[in-house]
């Protein structure tokens, strides 16, 4: 008998990894992008409960400078006209669009930096992480994370502490990303998803890139053999 991949609750579902909703229909990818999906044994619980955060996560990857050309489609034909019919995915917006934003210049373009629900994105990471080990070792990950974001976010240009936390995050960013250019990418539609794993040292590292330049870095300790 299955039981869930985040707990010992006996399966009632399975959980699309990542969620269904960041797959766009064929009309705006111009294929069919919701085949071959992902998706992992799961509990009511651990399927329903992050609904929220999985949205929240969707609109921040959707609102990222670092999103490819399906991602700007994605938002513009279809999310946006969500976002007006419905007013808690136009509240979720506002919340992040009026947090603080501080004007920038990304690639010689005006944009904004605003603060976001870092809680939000981090378990919903968090739960992608552990399915995606899951889907792909054939077993839980009960671990601890640490989860950086790479090119996703930037520190506040206000703090006190800017060019330091900019540099210290270039760093991350740059041998990450020099790192995982040699592994391997798995994931059957890449232009909206993939995952990449190191697993050669004590600890694993994962990637997760979702429309080709939003991304994260998960760190674990590889977990003793019961």
């Amino acid at each position: 008998m299955k039981t869930c991949y985040m707990c010992d609750c006996v399966k009632s579902s399975y959980e699309h990894v990542p969620p269904k909703c960041f797959f766009p229909n064929k009309g705006i990818a111009g294929k069919d992008l919701k085949i071959n999906l992902i998706t992992v044994p799961s509990c009511d619980l651990h399927n329903t409960k992050k609904s929220g955060d999985d949205e929240y996560l969707l609109l921040f990857t959707l609102l990222n400078y670092a999103k490819n050309n399906i991602g700007e489609r994605y938002f513009v034909l279809d999310r946006l006209s969500a976002i007006q019919r419905h007013k808690s995915l136009k509240n979720k917006v506002a919340s992040i669009i009026s947090n603080n934003p501080v004007p920038i210049h990304i690639n010689n373009e005006e944009s904004i930096a605003v603060n976001v629900d870092m809680e939000k994105i981090w378990r919903s990471i968090d739960h992608i992480t552990r399915a995606i080990f899951y889907h792909h070792y054939k077993e839980k990950l009960f671990s601890p994370l640490t989860i950086y974001p790479l090119l996703a976010l930037l520190p506040d240009p206000r703090s006190q502490t800017y060019y330091e936390k900019s540099n210290s995050h270039s760093q991350i960013v740059n041998v990450s990303h020099k790192h995982f250019s040699l592994l391997s990418r798995y994931g059957n539609n890449q232009e909206i998803f993939y995952y990449q794993i190191d697993d050669s040292s004590d600890s694993f590292s994962m990637r997760i890139c979702f429309y080709e330049g939003v991304d994260f870095l998960s760190i674990f300790k590889k977990q003793k053999a019961s």
